[in-house]
This record gives C-alpha cells, sequence and structure tokens, in this order.
C-alpha cells in the first residue's frame, strides 16, 4: 500500500479526491447470499443502494502497464529478527489467463504437503521450519513465490540453489501423473473447504468479480480438472526463468546484549 510516510503524510484532500474518483455505486458490486427469496432482496437493495447517484464522470480506466523485467533482481533486508527466510518470486499473468490453473496446480507440487518437491529437499532434512507458495490470482499480473523460513545457521544460499534446481528440474523433464492428480486433489480439498458455509461463498465469489470475472468461480475446478502434464511443463518453462526473477533474503540480526 505504499511507504509508511505516504500513509503518515497524504493530505485529507488527496484522500477526499480519490474518494470522489472512484467511491461510486457504478463502481461498486453488491453480493447477496443466503437463503432469502430473490424478489425481496433485490427490493432492498434498489431501496437502500438505489438512493445513491452513480458518478457524474467516466470511472478513470487504469493505464499503467508493468514493464518487461530485463533481468534477475535481488534484494537483502538485514534488521533484527528471529528467522531468515528467502522469497523467490517470478512474474505471472492476470488472473483471467489460461495459464493461472496450470501454475496453481505446479505451486501444490512443489509445496503443498509432506510430499511436495520442496518440503521433502528443504524441511525433512531440517534447513527450514516451513515453507509456502504464494501465486494468487488478480486482475492484474501476479506473482508466483516460493516464501521459505529457515532454521537456524541454516546457509541462504544453499536454499536458494535447491529451489532453483528444482525449478531447473521441472522445466528441463516436468512432473509426473502421480504428482498433478494428487495436486488436483489437494485443490479440490481446499476449495470444498474454503466454500464452506455462507460468508466463505460470498468472499470466494467477490474474488472472482475483482479478477474480472465471477464465472472464475464457477468454473475454476472443471478447468483445474483439465490441466494437461504438458501445460504443468509449458508454465515452468514460459515464466520460471532466471532473468525474469526477484530473489530476496531477510538476514537476521542478533540483537546485540547489554
Amino acid at each position: 500500500i505504499g511507504w509508511r510516510s505516504d500513509i503518515e503524510n497524504v493530505s485529507t484532500d488527496r484522500l477526499q479526491e480519490f474518494y470522489n474518483t472512484y467511491y461510486w455505486p457504478n463502481n461498486a458490486t453488491a453480493t447477496a447470499i443466503g437463503d432469502f427469496d430473490k424478489k425481496d432482496a433485490l427490493a432492498l437493495i434498489r431501496k437502500y443502494f438505489g438512493e445513491h447517484q452513480s458518478s457524474k464522470n467516466d470511472i478513470p480506466d487504469m493505464y499503467t502497464q508493468e514493464p518487461e523485467q530485463e533481468g534477475a533482481r535481488r534484494t537483502i533486508v538485514t534488521r533484527t529478527g528471529q528467522t531468515g527466510v528467502i522469497g523467490v518470486g517470478h512474474k505471472t499473468p492476470e488472473g483471467l489467463n489460461n495459464d493461472t490453473y496450470a501454475l496453481q496446480l505446479l505451486g501444490k507440487i512443489l509445496t503443498e504437503g509432506k510430499t511436495s518437491r520442496l518440503y521433502r529437499r528443504i524441511i525433512d532434512p531440517g534447513m527450514a521450519t516451513s515453507l509456502f507458495m504464494y501465486d494468487f490470482p488478480f486482475r492484474d499480473n501476479g506473482m508466483f513465490i516460493t516464501y521459505v523460513f529457515l532454521t537456524p545457521d541454516t546457509n541462504h544460499q544453499s536454499v536458494e540453489d535447491i529451489v532453483l534446481n528444482e525449478y531447473k528440474e521441472i522445466i528441463e523433464g516436468g512432473v509426473s501423473t502421480q504428482e498433478l492428480e494428487r495436486a488436483k486433489a489437494q485443490t479440490r480439498a481446499s476449495v470444498a473447504f474454503s466454500r464452506d458455509g455462507s460468508y466463505a461463498v460470498a468472499s470466494a465469489l467477490n474474488e472472482a468479480i475483482a479478477i474480472g470475472d465471477w464465472t472464475f468461480y464457477t468454473t475454476y475446478m472443471d478447468r483445474i480438472d483439465n490441466v494437461l502434464l504438458e501445460d504443468i511443463h509449458c508454465v515452468a518453462k514460459k515464466y520460471l526463468l532466471d532473468e525474469k526473477s526477484t530473489t530476496g533474503w531477510f538476514i537476521p540480526k542478533k540483537e546485540e546484549s547489554t
């Protein structure tokens, strides 16, 4: 959301200008989930939301686009902390891109559960306490990031090398049918759990709307089930490139005893 100084120093006038530009009924979505009569619900929505006028001016389109990355990027943060962390990220396309589904499964193959590739290579040998994949789909471009939380005295570079070597193996040889089917089963279970209850349904549906199409919610598992082995291989070769990577290390600095 920006630097701390942005939040501390932004003027009330600028906040008001932003609010007056974007906060209008024609730039919002009302979602109703539950056991109710549809006519009654629509009547209530019209009553309480219909009294607000639409914006007098068109809502501005977002025209800024992410430039093509031209080389690997690295950053190191050193400050007081307990646990070393590595993050290896690669840019992904907008959420509605067909590659999204293969990337979602690839993330599970790499980090989901004790049988995942990186768990067996990093957690089992005691090099890290945990790891997870961040690959949430958005309306715009996103990131496919492997985060690893290291055990004390584990070398950052050695773990980064393991992550990148695993990427390389998949780029060169793909994944197995067993890995793909396990990832699909894991996705099926997590989706079912995430949609348990009316609030969860509303939340997931709203995320799909924010991505750009509410049918992303209704078709997600069908699209996941249709992912093939070659699709996993293809997205690995397409997105997990060294020159397109952004790598961050967090190196904890021990507090000096007084």
